[in-house]
């Protein structure tokens, strides 16, 4: 593992189900991961920063998930824990005309 990072992002990430119609419809969805400190923190390992991510996970599947993905994107993960409780989920549609709602 690389020393000190670069960039230290704190915040939540989220486990992401989307859908390409109206959730009132829905009945597939597509799983991934986002929020905002995960996107900025993978946007800062691509640009070629070594960034690591502070955060708290669930004790469920989707926390392991959520570490696994942030480090195969490059993030140093070093200081994401799995704590009580459940990972941070939404779920998104698309409107009529496909834009994300």
């Amino acid at each position: 593992m690389k020393g000190d990072p670069d960039v230290v992002v704190i915040g939540e990430p989220l486990v992401e189900f989307s859908a390409a119609t109206p959730l009132t419809s829905a009945d597939t969805f597509r799983l991934s991961f986002s929020g905002d400190a995960l996107n900025a923190a993978v946007a800062a390992a691509a640009a070629g920063a070594h960034v690591a991510l502070v955060t708290r996970t669930g004790e469920d599947e989707f926390g392991e998930r959520l570490i696994a993905f942030a480090e195969a994107h490059g993030v140093d993960t070093r200081w994401m824990w799995r704590g009580p409780g459940h990972s941070g989920a939404y779920a998104v549609g698309a409107d009529p005309a496909g834009e994300r709602a």
